[in-house]
């Protein structure tokens, strides 16, 4: 009995013993029953997850830039000269003639030229006279009817500015010209009036488009030392008389190229746009004019004279021919 007991004792410790080494060291999984199997050391076999792999690196690709596109530019547009220069003769001297002007149409007046050699027919009359009260002068005068608007707005500007004008003459017929010549040559002498006043045909006045003016309720201008000068209404003239199509005729220091004196109060209407290429031009209305009539150049140039040279023989003459 005691050898019994004992004995269950010591299967029990063993028992005991195997259970708690299995407890420490984990049951071997089935795997170990393998005897090719390695042991495992109790470490369960790690399973690799796929989603548990590095993500890779993603390898930036350049957005391309996009080149500029090329700005056109613009080809500059060349604006023409709307008064391009048609006569390349020079300027005729301030010889007395009796040629008639180049240009003798009504619808021309702007660019008609007559000075002491280029003159108008006897006959010659705008037929658009109308009365200078339409501009709001006084007197009786007439004018080319082109010229009524600006003239009417120059009239009031003018007197705004304290600068009133009126007038002193303005159309003057062929037959009235005579009598205006011979009154100067009576008063001045054939020389002075020469200089002062134009002959029947040569006048600016016969055009309708020249007018004669002085300082309202003033003197005559002539008066003056300068009327240019000494009255606002000269002065406001000389400053902006080009403004309205009006171009002093006969400036200042300038006899030689328009063949009369100085008279700071005639002046004569071309239009607006003309006046303004005047003006820019800084030449005078006479030396203008003649620049823009049909083109003379051709009655002033030299023949041209022939050369004559050696007659060629008659072997230089003959064609060439092959050598045998």
């Amino acid at each position: 009995m005691a050898r019994r007991a004992i004995f269950g004792l010591l299967l029990e410790a063993v028992v005991v013993s195997a259970a708690v080494l299995a407890f420490l060291g984990g049951q071997p999984s089935a795997a170990s029953t393998d005897p090719t199997a390695l042991p495992t050391a109790g470490v369960a076999a790690a399973t690799l997850d796929p989603t548990d792999a590095p993500t890779p690196t993603p390898t930036l690709t350049p957005t391309p830039t996009a080149s500029p596109t090329p700005t056109a530019v613009a080809t500059p547009t060349l604006t023409p000269d709307p008064f391009p220069v048609t006569n390349f003769a020079p300027l005729p001297k301030c010889a007395e003639g009796n040629t008639l002007a180049l240009l003798l149409s009504y619808d021309q007046w702007s660019l008609v030229l007559v000075d002491k050699t280029y003159s108008l027919p006897t006959d010659y009359a705008p037929p658009d006279l109308v009365n200078v009260s339409l501009a709001g002068f006084g007197g009786g005068y007439k004018v080319r009817a082109v010229m009524i608007a600006d003239l009417r707005q120059m009239r009031i500007d003018a007197a705004n500015a304290h600068a009133a004008l009126a007038m002193l003459s303005t159309y003057r017929s062929y037959y009235d010209q005579i009598w205006t010549f011979g009154h100067w040559v009576n008063a001045l002498g054939p020389a002075a009036a020469a200089m002062s006043s134009a002959k029947a045909g040569h006048s600016e006045h016969q055009l309708g488009l020249a007018i004669d003016f002085r300082e309202y309720g003033g003197p005559l201008p002539w008066a003056y030392k300068d009327w240019a000068h000494d009255t606002a209404a000269g002065a406001w003239l000389a400053k902006n008389a080009w403004k309205y199509g009006f171009v002093e005729s006969y400036p200042w220091n300038k006899a030689s190229q328009v063949c009369y004196g100085y008279e700071p109060w005639h002046y004569r209407y071309v239009g607006k746009a003309e006046a303004a290429a005047i003006h820019a031009s800084g030449e005078t209305s006479r030396l203008w004019l003649w620049q823009h009539q049909p083109d003379q150049s051709w009655r002033t140039a030299p023949a041209a004279t022939p050369v004559i040279g050696p007659m060629p023989s008659a072997a230089a003459t003959e064609p060439a021919t092959a050598q045998p």
